[in-house]
């Protein structure tokens, strides 16, 4: 893969600049109920509302979560978790006066040792499967995530073809609803005729960060007899074990400036800002009670705030709610003003 260095004495100075504190100086009563993080999270519903701490869950002994919206057509979000605190299914349902639709199901693997083995999702609108196969590199360290795509078999709905015209596996949705995507011999035939996308990571050092880099190529080359083709690229940069800095390559162009600085406090993410020079930039900062538990988050637009999380916990560390209010709540159903309660079932 090709390296595109960044000016140097640019981001020398950059990173020198960024003052953040990568330890935490008090110690929170409870475990934190979220694992914030700057990045978006697969199977969650939205960058706003971030993966769940697996120990807390682990530790409060947690076997299924329920966000469930008070409004009479919305979505609910079902989430279930083994013992160890993991996340291994993910459902989505919308309601419309009071009928229930399933928009789509995602289950989660591991491997032995406690790593992301794939993640396997069906859309039952349009009868698709979406899996992701985990590859790691002898460090441990993720390497690649290879992305299949098929037609999966669904009950009561009409099929309608991929864009990649993949044939349906049979069994592929019962065995997905079980929790187990199909087995190896699958994939290895995917592999083998290149019909799949794929994202590599690398690792470097470079002005005295650590960088990871993330690159999305298309891997059809013997299916169409044409070269891998780079579809995209990001790279972030990590200052005291955090991402600092976010690059995003245009068409995987070398990298200029920086498209997102996150910025942290006593090791918790406080703000993640967007490049200034950018059209309308987007903010978000977030503010955390004793325990280091979120409990609001804003977006900001052009120096705006256009909406505003604002989540409850109990005395125990359990999210009880989550609200949304905003000032655009009538424009898009993205802004809509809501709130979600939550619901737990647990491990005896």
């Amino acid at each position: 893969m090709t390296h595109f260095p960044v000016n140097a004495l640019f981001l020398a100075g950059l990173l020198t600049s960024i003052s953040i504190t990568a330890t935490y100086t008090t110690h929170a009563q409870t475990i934190p109920f979220y694992k914030v993080t700057p990045f978006e999270e697969e199977g969650y519903f939205s960058k706003t509302v971030f993966s769940f701490n697996p120990d807390f869950i682990k530790a409060k002994k947690i076997k299924n979560l329920v966000l469930r919206d008070k409004g009479r057509a919305g979505r609910d979000y079902h989430y279930s978790f083994d013992t160890n605190g993991r996340t291994t299914g993910f459902i989505t349902l919308q309601r419309k006066d009071e009928k229930t639709d399933t928009v789509f199901y995602t289950a989660y693997g591991y491997t032995t040792s406690g790593s992301m083995d794939y993640t396997a999702q069906i859309d039952y609108h349009d009868g698709l499967v979406g899996i992701g196969k985990y590859a790691y590199d002898k460090e441990g360290k993720l390497s690649v995530i290879r992305n299949f795509t098929l037609d999966a078999d669904l009950p009561g709905r009409s099929q309608k073809g991929s864009i990649m015209n993949y044939r349906t596996v049979p069994g592929t949705y019962t065995a997905l609803i079980k929790g187990n995507a199909p087995d190896d011999a699958f994939y290895e035939k995917q592999i083998a005729e290149n019909d799949f996308s794929s994202r590599h990571y690398r690792y470097y050092t470079e002005n005295g960060a650590n960088v990871e880099e993330q690159t999305e190529l298309f891997d059809f080359k013997k299916k169409f007899q044409d070269k891998d083709t780079c579809s995209s690229r990001k790279t972030y940069y990590y200052k005291n074990g955090l991402p600092v800095l976010l690059f995003l390559h245009r068409d995987c162009d070398a990298k200029l400036t920086p498209s997102e600085y996150y910025s942290y406090q006593k090791g918790l993410l406080t703000g993640i800002r967007e490049n200034p020079n950018r059209p309308d930039p987007r903010n978000e900062q977030y503010s955390y009670d004793k325990n280091q538990n979120l409990v609001r988050m804003e977006n900001e637009w052009g120096g705006q705030i256009v909406s505003a999380l604002t989540m409850t916990y109990d005395t125990n560390g359990f999210l009880k709610s989550i609200q949304r209010k905003s000032a655009l709540a009538k424009v898009a159903d993205y802004f809509e003003d809501r709130v979600l309660e939550v619901t737990y079932t647990s491990y005896h």
